[in-house]
């Protein structure tokens, strides 16, 4: 089974559950200040950063943790990534129609990100944590030749006696 599937399939009960949060989110939001009119973003080519875009954090740890499985709630590292509990802002931006300038760097980061997750051992009051991808400004200004929009999603977790950044 890969991350994207969703074992077993999701019930009709958990389709229209999803559809009434997301209508709610959607609707609850609000936007304080959208200085020159930058949202929402224009479908087109834009790039994304830091490990929160691959790695969405949703909640904390422990009881912080709304899904309650992986790291903090028994299950494998990565049984907090399936669909069926979690959505990344990179696949759901790919999905909703944006075009990934960095794209490639994304998923080579999604690789190193799990594979290091696979192999990490959680002990109590700990949680995992996985450095942001460095880039050269010569990195940087090849994503500016492809476009003047970019998004760095900034992620931190914490839980019970933790609190690393």
């Amino acid at each position: 089974m890969t991350k994207s599937e969703i074992y077993p399939s999701l019930s009709e009960r958990e389709i229209k559950g999803a559809e009434i949060s997301k209508r709610a989110a959607t609707e609850g939001m609000v936007l304080l200040k959208n200085r020159n009119g930058v949202l929402p973003l224009a479908k087109n080519t834009i790039c994304l950063f830091g490990n929160g875009a691959i790695r969405t954090v949703r909640g904390g740890t422990g009881s912080g943790d709304p899904f309650n499985g992986g790291l903090s709630g028994g299950g494998g590292n990565d049984i907090n990534q399936s669909p069926r509990y979690h959505i990344n802002i990179f696949p759901a931006l790919i999905r909703a129609g944006y075009t990934i300038a960095n794209e490639e760097s994304l998923k080579a980061l999604e690789n190193s990100y799990d594979e290091a997750l696979n192999q990490y051992e959680a002990t109590v009051f700990d949680h995992f944590s996985y450095p942001e991808q460095r880039m050269t400004s010569e990195e940087l200004e090849e994503y500016r030749k492809q476009t003047a929009t970019a998004v760095y999603v900034i992620s931190r977790n914490a839980g019970e006696q933790s609190f690393r950044m």
